[in-house]
């Protein structure tokens, strides 16, 4: 049971540093999560660049997330939002570039778990009613934007959802 657990987690993605040359030559630098050094290899290369180095960065232990962190998760996990990425997968994303190591570690039933909290706090305040994923899809909150809805009511909800967060966190 054990092992079929730590399958379904999938391998440990490590952060590594690179340097390449892209395809007008100029030397391009980068940091990038992956789960080894072939699939770093591999993604630049889909990107057009030819990798020259490639090393694990070492990064110290989980640490705390502090304010300075919330703000920049929150005000990322906005602008997707607003461009219209689904949140759980705006949470993978915000937390893959997060330079706090804590912040990235997020697991994804406590991601869902998440989701799901700010869903009951925004209805149990009267603000947004059936905001829940559907039962069979993943968790995140359904927010209808066409054109019935006014523009005034999705800006207002993003006060709303600060708020949410900060609640449910």
């Amino acid at each position: 049971m054990a092992t079929a657990v730590a399958a379904a987690k999938g391998p440990k993605e490590i952060t590594f540093s690179w340097e390449g040359k892209d395809k007008a030559g100029k030397t391009i630098r980068g940091e990038v999560r992956a789960v080894s050094e072939a699939a770093v290899n591999a993604t630049l290369r889909r990107q057009g660049i030819l990798v020259q180095k490639v090393k694990a960065v070492k990064r110290k232990g989980g640490g705390k997330v502090g304010s300075k962190d919330i703000a920049l998760f929150t005000r990322q996990l906005a602008t997707m939002m607003k461009a219209g990425v689904p949140l759980l997968q705006s949470f993978e994303i915000v937390s893959k570039g997060a330079s706090n190591p804590a912040v990235a570690k997020l697991p994804a039933d406590a991601q869902a778990s998440f989701v799901k909290g700010i869903a009951a706090a925004l209805e149990k305040e009267g603000v947004a009613y059936d905001i829940d994923a559907y039962r069979d899809a993943p968790p995140g909150l359904r927010i209808w934007c066409g054109a019935t809805v006014d523009t005034a009511d999705i800006e207002a909800l993003g006060p709303w959802l600060d708020w949410a967060w900060e609640q449910y966190r």
